[in-house]
C-alpha cells in the first residue's frame, strides 16, 4: 500500500507541476502580446514579476532561474523584433532596468 501511495502522490506533484507551468506559459503569452504590439517606449515587462513569483512558491530554484532568464531574453529581444524603429537611449535604459529589476526579484 505505500508503494502506491507513494505513486499516487507523485502523480498528484507531477500534475500540479503541469498545471503552474501551463498558468506561467499563459501570464507570459499575455505579457508577450503586450510587448511585441506595442512600440519599445512603452514597458509592459514588470508583468513577468508574476510568473516569476508564481514559479517561486511553486517550483524549484533551477526553474525560477530558467522562467527569470527566460524573461529577460524576452525583454531585450522585443527591442529588435517589431522592427523599423530607433531605438532611444531612455528605451534602452528603461529596458536594462527592468531587467535588472527581474532579476533581483528571481
Amino acid at each position: 500500500m505505500t508503494i502506491l501511495s507513494r505513486l499516487v502522490a507523485m502523480r498528484e506533484a507531477i500534475n500540479r507541476r503541469g498545471e503552474t507551468y501551463g498558468l506561467i506559459a499563459i501570464a507570459k503569452a499575455i505579457v508577450i502580446g503586450l510587448e511585441y504590439l506595442t512600440p519599445p517606449e512603452y514597458v509592459f515587462v514588470y508583468l513577468y514579476t508574476g510568473t516569476i513569483f508564481l514559479a517561486d512558491s511553486r517550483l524549484s530554484r533551477k526553474a525560477v532561474l530558467g522562467i527569470t532568464l527566460a524573461a529577460t531574453g524576452l525583454i531585450l529581444l522585443n527591442l529588435f523584433v517589431p522592427g523599423g524603429e530607433v531605438i532611444n537611449a531612455s528605451t534602452l535604459a528603461n529596458r536594462l532596468i527592468a531587467i535588472l529589476a527581474l532579476m533581483v526579484t528571481g
